[in-house]
């Protein structure tokens, strides 16, 4: 959990390192009122997470009053990477002579804290480390024993720092450490801390970080929390425990345990796509854990397939199905969801995962992985069509789609309704699929994903409307000579859904891989597998 620059700046003048005069404003008038209390000039600076402030504009001097409303608008009014200024810290410009950097962060190489001093100050510490090296000291912090002293002097020495200033740097210093101990702190920066005319020392600017895993312990932080700069997803997320980060991508992932959410994110990207988010349950996830993750998932709009991979220690593989299975039938978006499951009860996990077809099982992550990105992209057999569709074939009772129908039932056993208006109620293929008037029926009462459809031409634009309208993930249109007029409102209605339509015109969808299911082995009408 990250700190704006007036909320770490407090807690630094409450362990009495010196900070400028300032207060905070939410209004060009706040702003105004302010500065007449502090004096100018004053500096204006957006109170954003963000780096890089300065260089977008949202850091400025103001000489007089004549100025502090405008550049105060100004700011207020601008978005810093994405992010919309809703605060200003007012603040008594300070003149100085020198800047350096001062900053704890935990060193994982090492796995102990790492004092930080630099000669140059006032720019991302990180650019100097590149082309500056030179000015950078670094020292370990033994957590048992804490910073010492010596250590600071010891690093002012090597940087040539004048010896009149070590007194002050070595209190800093020390009240630095003291916050990133007794606060869970993985981060304080000073950057810069500056010399001023009469020879102090003074921090103009601050950077906390409070570990989230520590927050249980450090609750007055949870109110600090700036939703602003979160997701909504993400606030949903850390209302639930969930460790949530959204990305860029549209592979939606759940995984328990950070390491294998990692490794499941590099499998995502070699298979060809990108994570949409970094998601962690954690160990011992529950049932209503995992149902609220999954949910979390769906509402980012980006998301076009799901990947769940789960290694079962602490967390048991049915208490996830079960999560996953109170809340699948619920979910706004009807998108592929494919289920990785292994380690402590999986067995009893996958036997419950069986009873919800439209989760798509894989024994292993990377193949996992590939499904996922094959069923987002949308090309090939494997994806649009594999041995867990439920098959819809509108137009059952006629003549052609009852002749392939039977074709199609012999050779795979995944048809699992027809519609035909009007003959609702009758079974075809020998008693062995019902029929019902309407898609929407059909689908509710038996989750039928997929459809194809065997009309008159004059009719099939309605079908595939209807197929669209029941939220059918998969319509496959044989029908041909459909007019244009018709294809034209059907794409209008497609560009508003989930749908993905094959055809019309269509022989069907071929496979190169080993998926039993196919609508017909008729190559002119056919979904054909080739093994």
């Amino acid at each position: 959990m990250k700190l704006h620059e007036y909320q770490a700046k407090l807690l630094f003048a409450r362990e009495g390192i010196p900070i400028p005069k300032s207060g905070l404003a939410n209004s060009p008038i706040e702003a105004r009122q302010m500065a007449a209390e502090i004096g100018y000039p004053v500096v204006l600076k957006a109170q954003v997470l963000s780096g890089g402030r300065g260089k977008a504009g949202g850091i400025r001097l103001v000489r007089s009053e004549a100025e502090i409303e405008t550049t105060a608008n100004l700011i207020l009014n601008s978005q810093i990477r994405g992010i919309p200024v809703q605060r200003l810290l007012v603040e008594k410009a300070v003149d100085f002579s020198r800047e350096f950097y001062l900053g704890i962060v935990n060193d994982r190489t090492l796995a102990k804290p790492n004092l930080i001093l630099s000669s140059t100050g006032g720019i991302e510490i990180e650019e100097v480390a590149l082309t500056s090296p030179d000015n950078i000291e670094k020292a370990a912090i033994n957590p048992l024993l804490g910073l010492q002293n010596y250590t600071v002097r010891a690093l002012a020495s090597r940087l040539e720092i004048n010896s009149s200033l070590w007194k002050a740097l070595q209190q800093i210093a020390a009240a630095l450490w003291k916050l990133f101990d007794r606060l869970d702190a993985t981060l304080v920066e000073i950057n810069p801390l500056v010399v001023t005319p009469e020879g102090t020392l003074m921090a103009l600017d601050g950077k906390m970080t409070i570990d989230d895993n520590a927050l249980y312990r450090q609750k007055d932080f949870l109110e600090l929390s700036d939703q602003i700069v979160e997701t909504p997803t993400e606030q949903e997320a850390r209302k639930f425990g969930l460790n949530y980060i959204q990305l860029n991508g549209n592979i939606g992932c759940m995984v328990n345990g950070a390491g294998l959410a990692m490794a499941t994110m590099d499998c995502i990207q070699q298979a060809g796509s990108e994570p949409a988010n970094f998601l962690d349950i954690g160990g011992g996830a529950t049932a209503d854990k995992v149902a609220a993750a999954l949910s979390i998932i769906m509402k980012d709009p980006k998301v076009s397939s799901v990947l769940i991979n789960i290694f079962g220690g602490i967390t048991r593989c049915d208490e996830v199905a079960k999560g996953l299975a109170s809340v699948i039938n619920e979910i706004p978006r009807n998108l592929p969801i494919v289920v990785r499951l292994a380690g402590t009860n999986v067995e009893e996990g996958k036997k419950i995962l069986e009873q919800y077809p439209q989760l798509l099982q894989a024994n292993t992550l990377m193949s996992a992985a590939e499904i996922a990105v094959q069923e987002s992209a949308g090309v090939g057999m494997t994806i649009l069509l594999n041995e867990n569709a439920r098959i819809l074939v509108q137009g059952i009772t006629g003549r052609e789609g009852l002749y392939h129908s039977e074709r199609m039932y012999a050779y795979a056993k995944n048809i699992v309704a027809g519609t035909s208006p009007g003959h609702g109620g009758e079974w075809v293929l020998g008693d062995k699929v019902p029929v019902f008037d309407t898609v929407q029926d059909a689908r509710e009462s038996t989750q039928a994903d997929t459809s194809v459809i065997f009309v008159p031409a004059y009719a099939a634009a309605d079908a595939i409307m209807e197929a669209i309208e029941a939220e059918i993930r998969l319509i496959v249109c044989i029908s041909e000579g459909i007019p244009t007029k018709d294809m034209l409102k059907v794409r209008a209605l497609l560009e508003h859904t989930e749908s993905r339509l094959i055809g019309p015109n269509s022989p069907g969808i071929l496979s190169l891989a080993k998926p039993r299911p196919a609508l017909s082995q008729v190559p002119s009408l056919s979904l054909e597998e080739l093994a």
